[in-house]
């Protein structure tokens, strides 16, 4: 459904390090899966920080008012990590770029204690990963055609269509579960060194604050219009309460008006029937 004019489109930021070999191959599946989920985002004002953009002060001009933080780089226990692993944010920065937003982290270390700050903070979620995030990688120069890292990081992005699809944090998460968990049994009884590797990534992935946070609550269906019932399509049922009614006489005896005064009981009287006159 197009978005009236009036209304402005919820935000996502987009931080993508593409630094180092690591953050390269990582930053390689997060491109990917924004170029799959391209329709979805026509229904958000998407702002993309990929490598030199990937900077503090670029973070800060868009965060206050997004819905979603999804990016990946390097990370120690406090601190997100950008272009040339400068720090884009960290559990000293104020509360303007944490609150209001869902952060979804592919970095080392995060969920130790940048996300709990991020919580304490008023962001409405956090997921990202409580030690280091693992991968294996051939000699493949193209992230997207190693079948390895196919394996270990490419079902870590698998949350986002979930996101955009109306899902919650928590059905992101199982997302991410399930992708990881088909790629182990794919890779178990082929190469255990891919299978362990995936095994710890699933160990490590953490969410913290609301599970059902989403990126656009959902909203109350309107009311239908009140209906006008054609005739025939209405009960009647009225009850009229009893009442007395004054009465003065005036009566006329051999020339004479004599005036009499009275009341006239009126017993309680119900009404029933079907319909209502049809509108013109």
């Amino acid at each position: 459904m197009p978005m009236p004019e009036h209304l402005e489109k919820p935000k996502i930021v987009v931080t993508n390090a593409l630094w180092d070999d690591a953050t390269k191959r990582s930053g390689a599946y997060l491109k990917d899966i924004i170029e799959k989920c391209k329709e979805k985002l026509n229904a958000y004002d998407v702002r993309l920080l990929r490598g030199v953009l990937d900077t503090k002060e670029n973070y800060r001009r868009e965060a206050p008012s997004a819905c979603l933080h999804i990016g990946t780089g390097h990370g120690r226990p406090p601190e997100y990590l950008g272009w040339a692993n400068k720090g884009i944010l960290n559990t000293e920065d104020e509360r303007k770029y944490k609150e209001g937003m869902i952060h979804y982290l592919v970095a080392c270390h995060l969920a130790k204690e940048l996300g709990p700050n991020l919580i304490k903070d008023g962001a409405k979620a956090f997921l990202g990963f409580k030690d280091e995030v693992k991968m294996v990688a051939s000699a493949n120069k193209d992230p997207l055609k190693d079948r390895f890292l196919k394996a270990t990081i490419g079902p870590l992005w698998e949350g986002l269509p979930k996101l955009l699809e109306g899902g919650t944090i928590q059905e992101a998460k199982q997302a991410i579960f399930r992708a990881l968990q088909r790629e182990f049994h794919e890779w178990k009884d082929k190469n255990q060194l891919v299978a362990g590797i995936i095994e710890w990534n699933y160990e490590q992935l953490q969410l913290m604050g609301d599970p059902n946070a989403r990126l656009i609550e959902p909203q109350e269906p309107p009311s239908p219009p009140p209906s006008h019932p054609e005739s025939g399509d209405l009960d009647i049922d009225l009850v009229l309460e009893p009442i007395t009614v004054p009465v003065e006489i005036k009566l006329k005896v051999f020339g004479y008006t004599i005036p009499f005064k009275t009341s006239i009981e009126i017993p309680e009287q119900r009404l029933k029937g079907k319909g209502i006159p049809k509108r013109s």
